[in-house]
């Protein structure tokens, strides 16, 4: 969603001024109240002549936006997520070569029914990787489809990420790629989109 204000609010007993994030999943408060509360936690989302008004566990919560940000900020909090499939780009009958084992269950949902093991057929690759060899074997298999399609390299993340987000883009622009979508999967997964890098352009 990326939205983000600089407001007072009132949270339960806590005043003051804050900075508000509204992220994918997760309404984020830092400043002078700091908080942190997932959007399906939120209840009663309201619009009120002072703002953004909800219900956050037994608080209520006031942030002050202008009317007609706080629409904006209640229909955003209110618009359904896209899901993984969609967020992969697999709606509207899209098909992609799996490399790996789909070790995830938001994964193995997002990919039901969308894999094909016919490359020509193919409009991505999805590769669950775990380190060099196993990105490398899905640099070989995204050869065999045709110029341009992506491929979605899912890795852990995290701190305690084996083989991680830096790892991972590391070997793929060795191999001349380039990141430019990142989609969560789950609270231990990342998909990260890569493309061929243009000819000429350098390495970053």
């Amino acid at each position: 969603m990326g939205r983000e204000a600089h407001c007072d609010v009132a949270w339960g007993d806590d005043t003051g001024t804050v900075k508000v994030l509204l992220e994918r999943d997760t309404l984020i408060l830092r400043g002078a109240v700091a908080r942190r509360i997932k959007l399906s936690e939120m209840r009663d989302i309201r619009v009120v002549g002072t703002g953004l008004r909800f219900v956050a566990g037994s608080d209520e919560v006031l942030l002050a936006l202008s009317r007609q940000e706080a629409t904006r900020w209640a229909r955003a909090i209110a618009a359904p997520l896209p899901s993984l499939r969609e967020k992969l780009g697999l709606d509207l009958g899209r098909l992609a070569v799996l490399v790996g084992v789909p070790d995830d269950p938001a994964l193995q949902v997002a990919l039901r029914g969308c894999t094909t093991d016919k490359p020509e057929l193919a409009s991505m690759v999805v590769a669950r990787v775990h380190n060099d060899a196993e990105a490398m074997q899905a640099v070989r298999v995204h050869a065999l489809l045709r110029l341009g399609r992506p491929i979605w390299v899912v890795h852990d993340k995290g701190r305690g990420a084996v083989y991680g987000e830096a790892a991972v883009r590391a070997a793929m622009r060795a191999a001349g790629f380039t990141d430019t979508k990142v989609a969560a999967v789950s609270d231990w997964l990342t998909a990260t989109r890569y493309v061929i890098r243009p000819e000429g352009s350098p390495k970053e």
